[in-house]
């Protein structure tokens, strides 16, 4: 700032350089003339001169001639020898030799000479000129002093002229570098502003010139540019922020494989990978497991090709698989991304099992409801009490797919489209009632009585279907498995912190400890004890595991000290 108040203005540098410029050429122009009329005059003086010398040259009496010229005028004649044979101011005896006298050196040589000098004589200053006549030389002196001095001084009028010219010439400088240097100023004013990013486009203007077009279309170009920057800016915020909140790892990489940006989920993942953890991620690249990353960075460095080089592999490491993808820029830089796929891998091997389960579960319905009515079909002469048998045989398996299909949806529908399920409040002693109710006649039949201890008017915000879902599957779960002449009791045993928490079980047989964690696993069967031989799909507690994920709960299983197996499971109240 302080370097900038101290420089001139473009305007004034302007001014200073022409005004320098025109002010050299006059000086130089005023030299010339000075030195032009300075050899004019002298001509004039020595034209002057060389007629008096002319006139001596013709006569013998030069005491009488020389009194008809000025009296200021020194005469003097000077034989072959350099004597002083007349001199119109001293004693011609008394005079030195004149042989070595400039003028009549000049004279003799060119005919013509002239100095300007001390007189040894006289003891002033004299302009000398001698003129030569073969014989002897004519030489004539005038004072410099005086008329000399005065002949030959420059002509103070044309002095006077270039004087004004300047002047004028001055006015116009200053005039057309105020034009010009306006132009200037504005635009080098326009360039402080935008250094500062505080360009005002409102009241910033340019002269009506070409130099003013320019900074018009610098102001319409720098303002596109600064909005297009504004634009990348914010951009650049927003992929900045997604990549550091991005749920998988990233980072970019220049050519020289330094890094440019990593998110903090990518340096986790790196250090999990690593057998030796480090801050430094330029030295990741010593690491075997990154070594396919440099072959394949290395392959595609300078070879643009239509598709963008792409490329990903897995890395098996404590446990957990990850997945790491690299894809190279056109400027060679490259990014590398890495997900943690070990969930997505376990899904695939549970969809795997689950599609082979539900294989399973439907061969053996499907088969039975096959062979039953083939036997019908083919065998005509059936008698009708095992035409009915039949009948009823299929009819059972038809209910058990059906309950199989129903399931199957219920838990799909709930990992995979819980936005679908819409909340609403609850009542849970209603739906207890309600499950209950339906179930009463396989409840008396089996001699179950069933204690809902639940108070009036509890309620969840929740999803009705998958609410009374959790109840009818652990109650059908008992109905199967529990045995005969037991009972069952629902309660809420705790409230707080916005979570219900509920104990559901029975009297009945339980089951072995070493079962409990796997039995809400889809169609797991336990060895002994508890089967499904009366039917089933076998994704009840599966289904009551995943309603209760959905309300935000969890549920666990554990066998009773007086006998039976117990539910202790959790509901959001919101």
């Amino acid at each position: 700032m302080v370097k900038n108040e101290k420089r001139r203005s473009y305007k004034r540098q302007l001014l200073a350089y022409f005004a320098a410029v025109f002010a050299v050429f006059a000086t130089l122009l005023i030299l010339f003339q000075f030195r032009s009329d300075k050899n004019n005059r002298k001509m004039m003086l020595e034209n002057r001169l060389s007629c008096y010398a002319d006139i001596i040259a013709q006569t013998d009496d030069y005491a009488s001639t020389v009194s008809l010229f000025p009296p200021e005028l020194r005469v003097t004649v000077i034989d072959k020898d350099g004597v002083v044979v007349y001199d119109s101011v001293g004693d011609e005896q008394r005079l030195d030799n004149h042989a070595s006298r400039p003028e009549i050196q000049e004279a003799r040589k060119e005919r013509e000479g002239d100095s300007i000098r001390k007189s040894d004589t006289v003891g002033i200053n004299y302009f000398y000129y001698a003129k030569s006549y073969g014989g002897y030389v004519v030489r004539m002196a005038l004072p410099f002093e005086y008329d000399v001095k005065k002949a030959l001084r420059p002509d103070s009028v044309f002095i006077l002229i270039v004087v004004l010219v300047f002047l004028v010439a001055l006015f116009f400088i200053i005039f057309l570098s105020d034009k010009f240097g306006e132009g200037v100023s504005r635009l080098h004013r326009f360039a402080e502003a935008a250094d500062k990013g505080q360009v005002d486009y409102e009241n910033m203007s340019f002269p009506d010139s070409e130099l003013g077009d320019i900074g018009k279309q610098m102001l319409e170009s720098y303002h596109r540019l600064e909005q297009s920057n504004r634009i990348i800016a914010l951009e650049k915020e927003r992929l900045l922020l997604h990549l550091h909140y991005y749920d998988g790892g990233i980072a970019i990489f220049s050519q020289e494989k330094k890094k440019v940006y990593a998110n903090a989920r990518f340096v986790q993942f790196v250090n999990l990978m690593l057998d030796r953890p480090t801050p430094d991620l330029d030295s990741l690249w010593d690491s075997e497991i990154f070594k396919p990353v440099s072959e394949f960075v290395s392959r595609n460095t300078d070879s643009r090709v239509d598709n963008v080089p792409v490329f990903q592999y897995n890395v098996n490491k404590g446990g957990r698989v990850y997945t790491l993808q690299v894809l190279v820029y056109p400027d060679n830089g490259f990014e590398m991304s890495v997900n943690d796929v070990t969930g997505i891998e376990k899904n695939k091997v549970v969809k795997q099992q689950m599609t082979n389960n539900i294989a399973h579960e439907l061969r053996t319905p499907v088969s039975s409801i096959r062979g039953y009515l083939e036997t019908l079909t083919v065998c005509r002469d059936i008698s009708a009490e095992k035409r009915n048998m039949f009948l009823e045989r299929a009819y059972v398996q038809v209910m058990r797919l059906s309950d199989l299909i129903r399931d199957i949806g219920m838990i799909t529908k709930i990992e995979e489209a819980p936005e679908q399920l819409h909340k609403e409040k609850v009542n849970l002693k209603n739906v207890v009632d309600e499950v209950s109710d339906e179930l009463r006649p396989r409840l008396e039949e089996m001699g179950i009585l069933v204690e809902n201890a639940l108070e009036d008017g509890l309620c969840v915000n929740g999803n009705p279907s998958l609410i009374y879902a959790v109840f009818r599957n652990l109650m059908e779960n008992s109905l199967k498995y529990g045995g005969r002449e037991i009972k069952i009791h629902v309660e809420c045993y705790a409230k707080g912190d916005g979570y219900f928490h509920f104990s559901y079980y029975d009297t009945g047989k339980g089951v072995p400890e070493e079962h409990l964690s796997k039995i809400f696993e889809r169609f797991y069967r336990v060895s002994e004890g508890r089967t499904r031989d009366d039917g089933g799909s076998g994704l009840g507690l599966s289904i009551v595991r995943n309603a209760i994920a959905f309300h935000k709960g969890d549920v666990r299983a554990l066998n009773r000290k007086g006998g039976g197996l117990e539910f202790i499971f959790s509901l959001s109240e919101k």
